[in-house]
């Protein structure tokens, strides 16, 4: 059995940005009785190579198709994704092998506000898009922790294990909504519609370390779900109080927490981490509000 562990990064000045709290649980994973784990620490950034010092997601989308690509060129048996500032118990691929499901996650939270867990609700067979993080239904979120073992519409590659049947099916590729390059969502969009089994393991608890080097764990209690301050980049509609608004490029609203992540996540806006959010206010007869201070 052939295992590719691959971590993506980027380095400035030839160092690489990945942790040393990573490496080390990379270093400690325990490796499966009978298995071959290649562990590759990529910095093949196509940004890069254009004079930008950090990752993007443009350098997201490229280094997993370079995942994509070595996992069915060289023969692995699976991927296992593991990004570059999580910490991975020692045990985490020896239970994600345990899973039987196409894709297998650990357990983390988003270190987006909110920061919410990684692991969104598994929703019927017609459905065409990954539905909401866990977070957001606390008793199907307890009901999954005492399971173990639970079924999910995805998402997230910063502990994942996929098979290569999967890869053989499914590309990586930007979000087709959007045209956001981070490829988890769509990924995972990609894998329902074609009726492949996805499921997380509440027994592979991975820390997110965060930049000013604190550490995000899933046992801890995620903020409150109200409206958070964010910046369009991309015009869209949504409907808010029964009403049809319009959201304008350039501008800053105040936004459902429970939709704002899904929009960043496909590129259509970015969430306003240090200013106080307010609650949105709808006005008759007008396309948007923006957000009141």
């Amino acid at each position: 059995m052939k295992i590719l562990l691959f971590c993506p990064t980027w380095s400035e000045a030839g160092v690489l940005a990945i942790r040393q709290e990573t490496l080390d649980s990379i270093d400690n994973l325990i490796r499966p009785e009978g298995s071959e784990v290649t562990v590759m620490i990529s910095d093949n950034n196509i940004r890069a190579r254009m004079g930008d010092r950090r990752g993007d997601h443009e350098n997201t989308l490229h280094q997993y198709k370079l995942a994509r690509r070595i996992t069915l060129e060289e023969g692995y048996d699976y991927l296992f994704t593991v990004e570059h500032d999580m910490i991975i118990p020692e045990d985490a691929l020896v239970k994600l092998l345990e899973v039987d499901a196409g894709v297998a996650y650990g357990v983390y939270r988003f270190r987006q506000k909110p920061a919410v867990l990684n692991i969104y609700r598994a929703v019927g067979i017609k459905a065409r898009w990954p539905n909401k993080s866990l977070d957001y239904f606390p008793e199907l979120r307890e009901r999954a922790r005492r399971a173990v073992i639970t079924e999910c519409s995805g998402l997230g590659f910063g502990c994942t294990l996929i098979k290569r049947e999967v890869l053989e099916q499914v590309e990586m590729r930007r979000f087709e909504a959007g045209g956001h390059p981070s490829p988890d969502m769509q990924f995972a969009a990609d894998c329902m519609r074609l009726g492949i089994l996805m499921k997380a393991h509440f027994g592979v608890p991975c820390g997110h370390i965060k930049r000013d080097g604190s550490v995000l764990w899933p046992d801890e209690r995620g903020e409150e779900l109200n409206n958070v301050k964010v910046y369009i980049h991309r015009p869209f509609r949504y409907t808010l109080d029964g009403r049809s608004l319009r959201f304008k490029e350039g501008e800053t609203y105040n936004f459902p927490e429970e939709e704002a992540l899904e929009k960043s996540r496909a590129g259509f806006l970015s969430i306003i981490e240090d200013e106080p959010a307010v609650k949105v206010v709808v006005k008759p007869k007008s396309s948007a509000t923006k957000a009141v201070k």
